[in-house]
């Protein structure tokens, strides 16, 4: 194995303290960005799971494309932050889905604006999202909420509860 190489660095510092990396193409370029998330903040996270206080997407080159909330506000870390990269809504480009404000958000990746969004099924149902295929179409475009440690939610991606 050779030595790793440093190429470039990038500051990711406008994203606030405590944030985690997701990985996708929202830009349609062929190229991953980097969209930083960032939890609520709380005191004790063990029995309820966090909400996406901030998002900050940023290109490979550094420069910041989107954000959308406020980084001072959040930075718990002790369990998962709700939010995943995919394309819900079929029309070639990712989506971001987080989990923010008590509500799913499903927002364009290319800008952050929102496309649609939907209450939470239940006030702790945000505790991860899992993009799944209940509903037999071509692709998966059906969602799973849960809450910390009890409960499921099926929902279509507008939505509407198929179970739980």
């Amino acid at each position: 194995f050779s030595e790793p190489v440093l190429i470039t660095t990038i500051d990711i510092s406008d994203a606030g303290e405590g944030k985690r990396m997701l990985l996708g193409d929202l830009t349609g370029d062929g190229r991953l960005e980097m969209i930083m998330m960032q939890g609520d903040k709380m005191d004790d996270d063990r029995y309820i799971g966090h909400e996406v206080n901030c998002i900050t997407v940023y290109d490979c080159d550094g420069k910041k494309l989107w954000q959308i909330g406020d980084p001072t506000k959040g930075s718990s870390t002790g369990s998962d932050i709700p939010a995943q990269v995919y394309d819900i809504d079929q029309d070639g480009f990712n989506e971001v889905l987080a989990c923010m404000g008590g509500k799913l958000r499903i927002l364009n990746g290319k800008d952050g604006k929102e496309k649609s969004s939907f209450a939470y099924p239940h006030p702790n149902a945000h505790d991860c999202i899992i993009i799944a295929n209940l509903t037999g179409n071509n692709k998966p475009q059906d969602i799973i909420l849960k809450d910390r440690y009890d409960q499921i939610w099926a929902m279509d991606r507008t939505g509407k509860q198929l179970w739980t």
